[in-house]
């Protein structure tokens, strides 16, 4: 029963934090990566 319900006693803040904030990290390495070769060509 714990497996399917993967919030359990957490709230939403706890989930956005966990799972949010780290693509959120991965995602401006990536805006980082993509401006700094746009700006290579340039």
């Amino acid at each position: 029963m714990l497996y399917l319900d993967p919030m359990r006693n957490r709230n939403r803040w706890e989930v956005f934090k966990d799972y949010v904030f780290p693509l959120a990290a991965w995602f401006s390495l990536a805006i980082s990566i993509t401006s700094l070769v746009i700006t290579l060509q340039r």
